[in-house]
């Protein structure tokens, strides 16, 4: 058969029925008691000083385990729809202020590369000047490059780099120089690159155009500048100005 576990109630109780059986036992047996044994009030007094201390000093920790919460975690006390308090509990990486954390902060923007004070982050922008003289110059087609389906303000197009080498004689010194200009191909008769390619080879352009027959051509032009919205200055071969001395063979 199984035992029960008695609980705490069950104990007690048995003890008190037990405590009863005791007294009225001493209650009818007056001559069993002829040498009581009584504890002065000066043996009893420091002992219970001393369990109430324990008592005292345990119920402070348990209060402080239960309150305690670390000095990284911000508690935030909210209430739910019911009204019923929560507790948010945030966490840092570490404990360190907010004037801590601004202050490094600013003691690191002066180890930017290249910067050592405020006075270093002021950028001077310099408008572009043209480096080649206006005027006429003595040119040679050196090369050609071709670029393929590039985005255009008409659409996709082929995109023709032809490299002059400039040449020019300054205060009795042959000055030489390079220039980049850059064309989208078209049949278009009108079109810049129709124009330079009637101007270089005496030919209308047509559907089939040999990019080839464009270099080594030699001749005279002139240098125009153009100037961008932003004051950048640019040189510009004038094709209407092209002079072909020699063609290419």
């Amino acid at each position: 058969m199984a035992l029960k576990k008695l609980t705490e109630a069950q104990k007690l109780r048995i003890a008190n029925m037990k405590q009863g059986e005791v007294t009225q036992t001493m209650s009818t047996s007056n001559n069993s008691i002829t040498n009581a044994s009584i504890v002065s009030r000066e043996e009893v007094i420091p002992k219970v000083e001393n369990v109430l201390e324990d008592v005292i000093e345990d119920t402070k920790y348990q209060s402080m385990q239960k309150n305690i919460i670390p000095q990284n975690i911000f508690v935030t006390n909210i209430s739910n729809k019911e009204g019923q308090a929560r507790t948010n509990y945030d966490y840092s990486q570490d404990d360190e202020s907010e004037d801590d954390f601004f202050q490094e902060e600013e003691a690191n923007n002066d180890d930017i590369d290249g910067i050592n004070s405020l006075q270093d982050l002021l950028v001077e922008i310099t408008t572009r000047k043209a480096k080649i003289p206006e005027g006429e110059i003595k040119f040679l087609i050196k090369h050609i490059s071709l670029e393929r389906c590039v985005e255009s303000r008409y659409g996709i197009a082929n995109q023709v780099t032809v490299h002059y080498h400039l040449h020019k004689e300054i205060n009795g010194e042959i000055k030489e120089f390079s220039l980049k200009q850059k064309y989208y191909v078209s049949n278009y008769p009108k079109s810049r690159f129709g124009k330079l390619y009637k101007a270089l080879t005496g030919k209308e352009t047509s559907n089939h155009i040999n990019l080839r027959k464009l270099y080594g051509i030699s001749g005279t032009a002139e240098i125009t500048y153009y100037t961008a919205d932003n004051d950048d200055v640019f040189e510009n071969v004038d094709i209407e100005s092209i002079r072909v001395i020699r063609k290419h063979a």
